[in-house]
């Protein structure tokens, strides 16, 4: 069904879209402390711009999509932020023991900023549905759309830094998002800068915490097989979430992130390259004492289906600006059946009409939406509906919770 608009008001699904990297993997042996990091960039006067070398990575561009002042602004940053990370981590965490050719791409269509390309051959599961580490996964490069100092050294914290396989989002890009929040000041932005600076709000200012009490977190490998969070704003949100709760974290223990990064160092200088979800927590654990207990309460980054409700049905309402915000989220914890996985998922589904009503009893009749996105924002400035002492919503038969916000 469609929603039956009200002739004054609007409905407006906000764009989202999975941003920075898919995932962190990359099939190279990582640095040994002592090896001595290399910057060499060569920039001719004429149109030959060749490459820029960086702890054995060499970055080339792929095509003739970026015009010269573009490539020299584009090597620049990756100058700056390599330096900045250096600066923060040591030559250890940010340097490959072999030479490695990363590809600069372009793709000015896409809504995120930026993200390490991969591919991954023969994905193999140990049995508990983690990847084993003989599935073989090979660099196809970084692609950009956004080239800003700040979002190529979040980029830069993936390729030296992570450059392995991540079984959890939580870590992967919680991590990118913090680091890069600690070294620049602001997450990250995600969908364009309008929208990125309202996730930025939202996952700063906790009003919306209620939405991360189920567990959310997911796998690369789970994304692939039509699992983790569907929905792609709900993936936007839930991310920023994750880099403010892990920003948090490293602002009160300073030494976790070096540490955390200096034990994956190690273990990737001797061949491991697959980190599951209880690798990265027992690391985690053997760089802060605080960790377990802090972790223990971040219920967002416990898998998919760990949580006993998987349903999360809110409305956030500025009263002032006369707009609601519609979360309705329904989950599925996965199984196994044979040797199939079903991976657990997150998805939107608003199964009734929408309606709004003030304490007058005024009210919209909204219908049920077309399409199924986590935030469906609705601005009512124009309608005879009073916010000003409040308002309650339904789905179908079902009041859902309202709170307020001033995110918006």
């Amino acid at each position: 069904m469609s929603i039956d608009k009200p002739s004054s008001g609007s409905w407006l699904k906000t764009a989202g879209f999975l941003g920075a990297m898919a995932a962190g993997v990359i099939m190279c042996p990582y640095g040994k402390e002592e090896e001595k990091t290399v910057e060499v960039v060569n920039v001719t006067e004429n149109e030959n711009i060749a490459s820029l070398v960086m702890g054995n990575v060499e970055f080339v561009f792929a095509d003739d999509k970026f015009s010269v002042s573009e490539k020299k602004e584009v090597y620049e940053n990756l100058k700056k932020a390599y330096k900045k990370l250096q600066e923060h981590y040591g030559d250890k965490m940010l340097n490959f023991s072999e030479r490695t050719v990363c590809e600069i791409h372009r793709n000015s269509q896409m809504l995120r900023g930026a993200y390490v390309d991969w591919k991954v051959n023969g994905v193999i599961l140990n049995g508990q549905g983690d990847i084993s580490d003989e599935s073989q996964v090979t660099l196809n490069g970084i692609i950009l759309n956004d080239y800003s100092e700040a979002v190529l050294a979040h980029e830069l914290v993936h390729l030296y830094m992570q450059s392995a396989y991540f079984a959890s989002t939580a870590f992967l890009e919680g991590h990118a998002h913090a680091i890069q929040k600690q070294l620049y000041g602001v997450l990250g932005y995600r969908t364009g800068r309008q929208n990125g600076i309202l996730y930025n709000q939202i996952a700063e200012s906790g009003e919306w915490d209620d939405v991360f009490k189920v567990g959310l977190d997911y796998s690369m490998w789970e994304k692939g097989s039509k699992g983790g969070i569907v929905d792609n704003q709900m993936d936007t949100l839930t991310v920023f979430h994750w880099g403010t709760e892990w920003a948090g974290f490293f602002d009160n223990h300073p030494g976790f992130s070096r540490s955390f990064y200096d034990k994956m160092a190690s273990d990737k200088a001797n061949g491991k390259l697959v980190f599951n979800r209880a690798d990265l927590i027992e690391l985690a654990e053997e760089s802060s004492v605080d960790f377990e207990a802090w972790y223990a309460k971040q219920t967002s980054m416990h898998p998919i289906g760990t949580t006993a409700n998987n349903t999360v049905n809110l409305a956030y309402v500025d009263a002032d600006k006369k707009k609601v915000a519609i979360l309705n989220l329904q989950g599925d914890a996965g199984r196994q059946e044979g040797n199939a996985i079903h991976p657990g998922w997150v998805h939107a589904f608003v199964l009734g009409d929408i309606e709004i009503k003030d304490f007058n009893g005024v009210s919209l009749q909204l219908g049920q939406p077309e399409y199924n996105e986590v935030l469906l924002t609705g601005n009512f400035s124009g309608t005879p509906v009073d916010f000003s002492k409040g308002v309650t919503v339904k789905i179908g038969d079902v009041v859902v919770p309202v709170l307020p916000t001033k995110a918006f």
